[in-house]
């Protein structure tokens, strides 16, 4: 009874078989072209091993190791020592053996296509000589890099792309092992100091490096609208004068000439107040408000936890608490207005009568006295403080003597506003640092502030004052 045909076939490995997939003798070599082989020769090029030759020196790489292999079980190959001229490294099913690529002619005729310059080209230029004058053209060259498989393929020389599946799993090489390691010991170093981390947000937008901040500033008040201004409330505040209407007096002549008197300084007073509106506005103006967050996601607590925020260059801070107060008139006090004379029937009252008392008037407000801090949980809250004057300051300070993960994230408020000085357009910096006991060291950070002024209104804001306060109309 006759034997089947034993199906040999003979591949031509590009280098990258022997340095990124599995061993010759633990591939499914069936799968290659799909069909059931009983022999795999596997011929060693010259230019392979001479790559090969290359990658054994340096390191302790996975590269260099499986190089190191490789060229150690084809050294009696190279020696003339192995049976057959052959190293056998899987006996069966099938039988896969090496065998190393002759020495051929220089003088060979090159294909056009292959540039001798080229290390893809020298290998397909080898492995088509070898195939035609060795094995009748049944080597095929093995790749699973573009460059061998297309030259081989635009020569005419039988290829095969190596399948995926055979590649060897990633592995890190010594130098990456190492690192990982020392990844790791900073890791657990981190892990065994508090981890505060620092968001700047607009509206829950975060600020990575920049806040836009716009302004409004309102310049000064002309001498012409506010001698208009004031016409407009004396006509609708008039001088009173002592008369008798139907027989009955009806204002006092000393009455009605010390309202006249009052009204004139209270109209002094007035134009004070309206001149000086829009650099009170400047002083205090709208502030620009973003928030801090302060988070503490490590499981060890920071203790005496310092933060430090400074307002740098054209930027300042304020105080939210103060500004609540002073946005309802950074001028002061609106003037009173002088109490009018009292209306009598008859002729009772003498010049002996009583005179209604004099205003007040208003320029200003002193300076709040400062607010003890508040009282929380001991050591796990914030106390936050602002440096004078607090509608204008360049540093806030808070401390917790404990903050950890498990009472949560630290939110402030933080209102921005340009320096009184400023007029136009400028930049600040905001700077936050922090440091605590158990910390190496402080921490910082800085955002850059782009502050953009715009102009404001002033004569129609002190148009809508006096329409507000004494209903007049401008």
């Amino acid at each position: 009874m006759m034997s089947a045909m034993t199906i040999k076939r003979r591949y031509a490995p590009d280098t990258n078989f022997f340095l990124q997939f599995k061993a010759a003798e633990e591939v499914p070599w069936g799968d290659l072209t799909g069909e059931a082989v009983d022999e795999v020769e596997l011929v060693v090029l010259i230019a392979v091993a001479s790559e090969l030759d290359h990658h054994k020196g340096g390191g302790n790489g996975r590269r260099v190791k499986r190089a190191r292999k490789i060229l150690s079980q084809l050294r009696p190959l190279v020696s003339g020592t192995a049976p057959g001229d052959e190293v056998v490294v899987r006996k069966a099913n099938p039988r896969v053996s090496y065998r190393l690529a002759p020495v051929l002619s220089a003088e060979r005729q090159r294909h056009e296509l292959l540039d001798p310059t080229k290390a893809d080209c020298r290998i397909v230029a080898e492995a088509m000589a070898c195939s035609k004058e060795l094995y009748g053209g049944e080597l095929a060259l093995m790749s699973h890099d573009t460059g061998p498989i297309s030259y081989a393929r635009a020569v005419g020389l039988k290829c095969h792309l190596l399948p995926d599946e055979w590649l060897l799993d990633p592995e890190t090489d010594e130098a990456e092992k190492e690192n990982k390691a020392l990844r790791e010991k900073i890791k657990a170093l981190e892990n065994a100091q508090p981890q505060v981390t620092l968001e700047l947000a607009d509206e829950g937008v975060l600020l990575e490096k920049t806040v836009p901040v716009t302004i409004t500033l309102y310049p000064p008040i002309s001498k012409d609208f506010l001698d208009r201004a004031i016409r407009a409330v004396a006509l609708d505040y008039p001088e009173k004068r002592g008369r008798t209407h139907m027989g009955a007096r009806e204002f006092h002549l000393r009455q009605a000439d010390t309202y006249n008197r009052l009204r004139k300084d209270w109209l002094v007073a007035l134009r004070h107040y309206l001149k000086v509106c829009p650099s009170a506005w400047n002083k205090a103006h709208d502030p620009y408000e973003v928030h801090l967050t302060l988070k503490n996601p490590g499981t060890v607590s920071a203790d005496h936890l310092v933060v430090e925020v400074f307002a740098h260059g054209g930027l300042r801070l304020v105080d939210p608490d103060l500004w609540e107060d002073e946005r309802k008139d950074p001028s002061g006090g609106f003037p009173s207005r002088p109490p009018p004379p009292t209306v009598v029937f008859g002729s009772s009252l003498e010049d002996g009568a009583v005179e209604p008392s004099e205003p007040v008037f208003s320029h200003g407000s002193d300076e709040p006295e400062d607010r003890p801090r508040l009282i929380g949980r001991p050591g796990r809250h914030f106390d936050w403080w602002w440096d004078r004057p607090q509608l204008s300051s360049i540093r806030l300070e808070g401390e917790c003597g404990e903050f950890r993960h498990g009472i949560g994230h630290e939110v402030l408020g933080l209102l921005l506003r340009a320096a009184p000085e400023v007029e136009g357009s400028t930049t600040g910096s905001l700077e936050v640092r922090y440091s605590a006991k158990n910390l190496p060291e402080a921490q910082s950070r800085t955002w850059r502030v782009e502050i953009e002024v715009e102009p404001g209104d002033s004569e129609g804001a002190i148009a809508e004052i006096l329409k507000d306060e004494l209903g007049v109309e401008l």
